[in-house]
C-alpha cells in the first residue's frame, strides 16, 4: 500500500478492436508523476442474447440497483466512464475465472417479468415482449474461458485478468487512488 501517493489506473476498452489499453500513473509525495507504465490486453464483450441470435429466451435475471430482479436478455457492458472497485477472488466459478473486478457501470435494460415467477413464455409466434425496463448493475471485468459473458468484459487469459486486478487494487490502495474504465464502440 502506498499511503502517500495518489496512483491512477486509466483503462480504455474498445469493443470494435477487442483491446484493453491501460495507463498506470504513479505519483510521489509532492504530487508529481513518478512513473508511467502502459499495458495492453485482449478482451471481448461477447454476450449471448436475442439480438445476435445466441439466446432464444430471456432466461437470465437482472442485478437491479433497487427492487427485485427481473427476467431479461443480457446486454453488453455500458458505454461510458466507470469506476472499478477492489478485486474479488472467485475460485470455483468457472465462468468468472479466479478474479472479478466490479465496477459501478449500469444501464436500463428491457425486462420480461418478475424474477421470482416462472420464466416468461413467448406469444403464439414465438416472440417475447418486454413488460418494462430496469436499471441493471453487476458489470465487471474477469477472465472468460468461453469467450462469452453476461455483459461483463472478458479477458482472453487468466493471467491478463490477474495483472489488471493487481494494478487496479494497487491504485485503489494508494492514498486517494483511482481505477477507471472507459468503454466505447
Amino acid at each position: 500500500m502506498d499511503p502517500d501517493g495518489e496512483d491512477i489506473l486509466l483503462v480504455r476498452f474498445n469493443r470494435s478492436t477487442n483491446t484493453i489499453t491501460a495507463t498506470y500513473v504513479e505519483f510521489d509525495d509532492a504530487g508529481e508523476a513518478a512513473g508511467i507504465s502502459m499495458y495492453s490486453w485482449s478482451a471481448s464483450n461477447n454476450v449471448r442474447n436475442e439480438l445476435n441470435g445466441n439466446r432464444a429466451t430471456p432466461n437470465v435475471k437482472t442485478m437491479p440497483s433497487s427492487g427485485k430482479s427481473e427476467w431479461y436478455f443480457p446486454r453488453t457492458f455500458p458505454v461510458g466512464a466507470w469506476d472499478a472497485g477492489k478485486s474479488q477472488q472467485k475460485s470455483g466459478n468457472p465462468d468468472l475465472g479466479d478474479v472479478f473486478v466490479p465496477t459501478n457501470a449500469h444501464h436500463s435494460v428491457p425486462t420480461y417479468g418478475p424474477g421470482d415467477k416462472p420464466m416468461p413464455m413467448p406469444d403464439k409466434d414465438g416472440l417475447y415482449y418486454a413488460s418494462k425496463s430496469q436499471d441493471d448493475t453487476g458489470y465487471g471485468l474477469h477472465y472468460s474461458p468461453s469467450g462469452y459473458t453476461l455483459g461483463c468484459i472478458g479477458f482472453e487469459t487468466q493471467e491478463a485478468a490477474n495483472e489488471y486486478a493487481r494494478l487496479s487494487d494497487k491504485a485503489l490502495d494508494s492514498k486517494n487512488g483511482r481505477s477507471m474504465i472507459f468503454v466505447y464502440d
